[in-house]
């Protein structure tokens, strides 16, 4: 119900909105754009964010040493990565997952990986960058039709 009452928020957008004595200033691809795509880019992101906060958006392996939580906060912060040479390996048998294995310092090549806490940053700006030029467009061509 909470997922719902976040979606909820962005429904405005998809809405269908009859236009009557009002100059048509767009066409369906345009509406297509501005209006699903950034929908989906906005509930995305809204689902992203719901999940780093509510969920568990990252699992990292640790020792006993140190509480679960500590680690998967510094995991989620800093950056992780991958070994490319443990890419070919068969997986259950050499290595646990593809690029995932043992390390030894300065001697094997790293892969880093910096993502997680940028995706819903994203895609809220790619929502907004699909919804700009309507809203500029509107502006302009305000009471001109």
């Amino acid at each position: 119900m909470a997922v719902f009452n976040l979606v909820s928020a962005v429904a405005g957008f998809v809405k269908v909105r009859y236009l009557i004595d009002k100059a048509i200033i767009d066409n369906m691809v345009f509406r297509l754009h501005y209006r699903i795509t950034s929908a989906i880019l906005f509930v995305c992101c809204i689902l992203c964010t719901a999940n780093s906060l509510i969920g568990d958006p990252i699992s990292c392996i640790t020792d006993n040493g140190v509480p679960g939580h500590v680690i998967n906060t510094y995991c989620w912060i800093t950056s992780t990565f991958t070994l490319p040479h443990q890419q070919g390996k068969p997986v259950g048998t050499h290595v646990a997952h593809p690029g995932v294995g043992t390390y030894v310092e300065n001697e094997n090549e790293t892969r880093y990986h910096s993502y997680y806490q940028w995706v819903p940053f994203m895609l809220f700006l790619q929502g907004v960058l699909f919804y700009v030029p309507h809203w500029i467009w509107k502006n302009w061509e305000e009471g001109k039709g």
